[in-house]
Parts: C-alpha cells; structure tokens; sequence
C-alpha cells in the first residue's frame, strides 16, 4: 500500500477509492504532483473510455472526450473525482466507473474499495444530484484593484453580396463561416436547394422576387437545423434594379460580471444559440471546456485577463473556435478618478456563487498549472514625476496622408460611369476612371492593373466566386465616402492584391486580408485610410486592415486613423489568431491611432516602424501575441495634422494576447 504524504493543515491525507472499469485495467488516482494551490493525479488509461468528467469536491468542473487523457491538474480541495465517459451511436452521454481521491484526517494511509461497474445512462451531460461545493466562494462583495473593461465578442458577419446577373439567372457570394456543415437555399420563400460542402460561397439562382441563404448544422441523430439566414430582395431605385441585403442577426456575446469576492470573479452571458460548447481562458491559459450549449456562466479565480471562446464541433468531431467575449483589469491610479466606461461594455454587480472554471482536469494530457491567483500590487501612493519631453523627432520621419496618396493633384478622369465594371481579362490595365453612386469595381482576372481609378461609394472585389483574381495591383487611386454599403463592405478585398499609394476616406472598413487560399499574399504600401463610423453607429466592428482567413500581408508605410467619439470599431490593425489566419504579418512603417488597441497582431511576424499616436486608445495602445513576435519596435509619439511624428513619447514594450 503506497503512501501519498503532503504537507496541508491537519495532516490531511488522501483516501482513494478505485472505480472497476470491466476492461481488466486497474482505475484508482494517484498524486504525482502538488504545489501550495494545485493537485495533479493520473491513473492508468483505460481502455473502454470515450473521455471523463472531472469533479472537486463533489460539483463537476470540467469534461474531456480525449480517450488518451491520464492525468489532471485541480485546485487544492477536499475530494477529487474522474469519471469515465462514453457516447452512444445516437449521442448518448453514458457514464461508467468512478474512481475518487479524499483528504482524510487520520494516519495517511489510502484505502481501496471497488466501485459500482454498471453504466448510468444521462441525458446530455447532467451533474451529480445534490452537489455539495465546498469551493471558498462566499457571497460577500469585494472590489477588483482596478477597473474591469468589457470586450465584446466580434460579429460573425453573413451577408450576400451580389456577384452577377443575366436576364434569367442571378448569383450571389458570402463569406467562408467557420464551423457550420452547410447551407440551405430559399428562392420565393421555398426551399430550392441544399448542400453540406462547407466550402461553397456562392449560389445562383433563377429570377425571383426574394433569395435566401441559410446556415445549416446537424444535430444527433442527423437532425439539420436552421442557425442563421442572410436575404437579398431586388428593388428598383431612380430607374436602376439594385438589391436589399437583410443580413442575419448578428452575434451578442459579450460578458457580465455577476458575482465577486475575494478569491473569485463570477461572468455571464446571454444564451448562444449557435454554440456547441464554451472555453475558458484565465491570463491566457485555456483553464477548462464545456460542451454544455446551455452554459450561461462561469467562474474564475481571480486573475488579470479572462476569455470565454464561443465553440462549434463540425460534422467531422473537429472544434472550431469561432469567437471570444473578453473582461479584464485595468488598474485605477489613487491620484486619478476612474476613466469613462469603455464603448459597448457592460456591467453589472450581483451576488451569486459557483465552481471555477480553473480546477477541474485539462483537456491536454500534461496541462501547464495555473497561474498565481493573487491581486495586482497595489499602485504607488503618488505617480513618479513626468519625464521630460523627448525632443522633436526629424522631419523626414513623415508618414502617408491625402496629400501623397490617391489620385494625383489635378487629374481628370477620361471615364465616369454609374455602372459596376468588370474586368475578366488576364493582365488588363484599367486606368482614368472615376465610378459613381457606389458602383464596383469586380475583378476575375489574373495580374490585372487599377490605376488612377476613384470610387466613391464602391469597392474593388477580386473574388466575386470561389476564384480569386491573385496577382492585382491597385495603385494612385482614391477611395471616397460617404460609404454606400450599408454592410460596412472593405473598400479593397479580399486577397492577392498589391495597394500602393491608395487613399481610403471616410469609409467603414479599409483593406480586407482574406480567402486563403484561393487569394494569395497582400502588400500593402505607401497607402493612407480614415476609417469612419456609419451612423447610426449600430453594431459597427470596423478596421483599417484586417486579416480573416488570411494569408501573408506585408504593411510597408502605411497611416491609418480611426479616431472616433460616441461609436467605436475594432482596430486600424486586425490580424488575430483563431480567425483563420496564417501569416506572417510584417510590419515596416506603420502609424496608427484610435479604438480599443490600435495595433492588434495574434500571428506570427515582425514589427518594425510601429508608431501609435499617444492617448488616442480606450484600453491599451497594442494588443500582440508576443511569442509569435520575432523582433519588435515601437513607439509612442504625437503627429501635426499632415501626420508628421512631432515627438516621441516613449517605447512601447510587446504586450497582451492577441486576441
């Protein structure tokens, strides 16, 4: 009989009571680690499992269906739990032996009995009748050391947009959805056609008077189900068929904080109709997985930076992360009062107690531990006196603005046209045109050249199907608002393109990274973008560049200026990981200001010339991944208005998660 000594108040010692499996494996838990906070244990793998159920002191935690899982990390507690799992061919959740390790009082010594072996048969995933939470979670109200600022997550957008027409025949094209299985397609209100290739962007339809598009999913038992639906409606303007697009409603995932004391922090959130599961992120380390679709809350041990992941399991059993609601803390000078809430958040303050996420076992073999749960240091009394002004940096340290971008001063276009143009033609150049009343430029040639072209109101779109026209160089051209796409469409997208010396003004979203990889590599050089908000403002999530399904993208000096006041976006740089992306992103001269970070990075890359105008962010001025991070330099400086760096302020360490 081995003996597990540790050192707790008591002389505690474990009992471990071994579970019977039927396989002939032997499952008892065994302590193989502990620090002041965490006990690890493993036991032997077993052979029947489909994954296990996790369970500190009698309340569940946290479940894997990783069959190779032999050990787990939980937060020190009274009783541990590991439970086998299996599922049915119809999606039953069965559970098996139970195998459970307790801290006793006595002498030290771990006691064996044999459990029950018969399966009990849940519906879903249901806890334990009756548990009792032990956890130190107490209903008394204690104040975080600084302020908590709510992130919420980014709009899933499914929209059609019109590719092209025939007197019989119209087609349209969306953005690549992550995680569904496939789509459904309406013509008139009747359902026309189905398809479960999760690659498919585009339909056509014949003439009607209404289209519809709609995500699919299939359930257990093969049951396909309806997630959201984008509509287009033809109308006629001013003598002109033109569409209504009706996109779906969009996501509402942020959090709220409903319950906090001294140890823990309690969030919820509105039901997620699309979701299959949730993650839990603390300090950015993944503490835990649910794969109840019903969870509506979490708790945490207190921490400086938590994430719940929005997750879909395709047909194939691989989980997708779609997308994340964010809180975390900024801390409150004791010389200043609290800055305004930030734009979107939302709080509240309520009493309400359960189990954190953190205890229970990873859903990897070897999960790291957890983080420290202790506060932030307490801010000094008084902050250090100012440094001195760093003087002027020089003037030939100008970046990009209206004045040396777009199209040049006193041209004259030879073309102005109300009408989209396309361009099909391999190695075309289309220059001296102007297009007006938000007509597009669409672009399904190879090595095709804009140049001198200037929309007002339109976009240039190099995939309008499910090929991409790689190879595209829009140089010398002008983007102009006000923006006539009431989806907030990118002035350029969506891959495989080279923009040089471009102007993009007053539009809602600025370059598009997008389409790997069908759509190649973006270089984006020399360029200027004032990204602005549509109004009313409503659910804007715009951005200057942004990488979706994205390639590699090269930002060679490059402004982009997305001040606002009343209605915020996203970020003048986007690039994040779990979106799709690939990268590299390398950054060479680039001057951003505005938003919650104006430089947000999540990819592997190189950040070189990185310049954020001072004081013009909400919660921080860069959010970056900083181990996928291979060299780094930034600063934090003031501009004229020609955009010219005046002073430098300071450097700008790497920081954040990239999210």
């Amino acid at each position: 009989m081995r003996l597990f000594p540790i050192t707790l108040a008591g002389a505690l010692t474990l009992a471990s009571v071994a579970g019977a499996t039927g396989s002939g494996v032997d499952f008892r838990l065994r302590q193989v680690d502990r620090t002041m906070r965490t006990v690890t244990l493993a036991w032997n793998r077993q052979p029947s499992a489909g994954g296990y159920e996790f369970s500190l002191n009698g309340v569940v935690v946290s479940r894997s269906f990783d069959p190779s899982i032999t050990r787990a990390i939980f937060w020190r507690g009274s009783r541990y739990g590991v439970q086998v799992l299996w599922r049915r061919a119809d999606g039953t959740i069965v559970r098996g032996a139970r195998a459970t390790l307790t801290a006793g009082a006595n002498t030290g010594a771990i006691q064996t009995k044999s459990a029950g072996t018969g399966p009990r048969q849940s519906k879903g995933i249901a806890r334990p009748s009756k548990p009792q939470a032990t956890s130190p979670v107490s209903r008394s109200k204690t104040t975080q050391r600084g302020r908590l600022i709510f992130v919420p997550a980014r709009r899933i957008d499914f929209k059609l947009r019109l590719v092209s027409q025939t007197p019989r025949k119209v087609t349209f094209a969306w953005q690549r959805q992550p995680g569904i299985d496939g789509y459904g397609f309406l013509r008139n209100g009747i359902v026309v056609s189905r398809t479960f290739d999760r690659t498919v962007t585009r339909a056509t339809f014949w003439k009607g008077s209404r289209y519809a598009v709609d995500l699919l999913r299939v359930r257990s038992g093969r049951r396909v189900k309806g997630l959201k639906r984008a509509v287009a409606v033809p109308t006629t303007q001013k003598g002109r068929q033109r569409f209504i697009f009706l996109s779906s409603p969009p996501i509402d995932f942020r959090l709220r904080l409903v319950a906090e004391t001294s140890k823990t922090i309690t969030f919820a959130w509105k039901r997620q109709l699309v979701a299959d599961g949730f993650q839990f992120v603390r300090n950015g380390v993944v503490v835990s997985r649910t794969f109840k679709r019903s969870t509506t809350r979490t708790t945490f041990w207190k921490g400086s930076h938590y994430a719940v992941v929005l997750l879909r399991v395709s047909a194939d059993k691989r989980v997708i992360p779609v997308t994340r609601a964010v809180a975390y803390t900024k801390p409150l000078s004791r010389t200043s009062s609290p800055a305004k809430p930030a734009p979107g958040s939302e709080s509240s303050n309520g009493s309400g107690t359960g189990t954190p996420s953190g205890p229970g076992g990873s859903s990897s073999p070897s999960p790291p531990p957890p983080s420290s749960t202790s506060p932030p240091p307490s801010p000094p009394r008084s902050p250090p006196p100012p440094p001195p002004p760093s003087p002027p940096t020089p003037t030939s340290d100008q970046f990009p603005n209206p004045s040396t971008t777009g199209t040049p001063s006193g041209w004259a276009p030879q073309t102005v046209t109300s009408s989209t143009i396309t361009v099909s033609q391999n190695g075309a150049v289309l220059q001296d045109v102007r297009l007006t009343d938000g007509a597009d430029i669409i672009v399904t040639g190879q090595n095709v050249t804009l140049r001198r072209v200037e929309l007002q109101g339109g976009n240039v779109i190099n995939q309008p199907g499910s090929a991409c026209g790689n190879g595209l160089l829009v140089e010398d051209s002008s983007f102009l608002g006000p923006d006539l796409e009431s989806g907030q469409q990118p002035a350029i997208q969506f891959g495989g393109y080279t923009a040089r010396r471009v102007e993009i003004q007053d539009r809602h979203e600025g370059f598009r990274v997008s389409s790997q990889p069908a759509c190649g590599p973006v270089v984006i050089e020399d360029s200027f973008a004032r990204i602005t908000p549509p109004s009313p403002c409503g659910d804007w999530h715009g951005d200057g560049i942004q990488g979706y399904d994205g390639s590699a993208v090269t930002v060679r000096n490059v402004t982009i200026d997305m001040r606002t006041s009343g209605c915020y976006g996203t970020a003048p740089f986007f690039y994040p990981r779990n979106q799709g992306n690939t990268g590299p992103a390398t950054i060479d001269r680039l001057l951003v200001m505005g938003q919650g970070y104006p430089f947000r990075l999540g990819m592997q890359g190189t950040v070189r010339g990185l310049r954020i105008v001072d004081k013009s962010w909400v919660f921080s001025p860069v959010d970056v991944y900083c181990p996928d991070v291979s060299s780094w330099e930034a600063k934090i400086v003031t501009i004229d208005s020609n955009y010219n760096v005046t002073s430098v302020v300071r450097d700008q360490a790497c920081t954040g998660t990239g999210t």
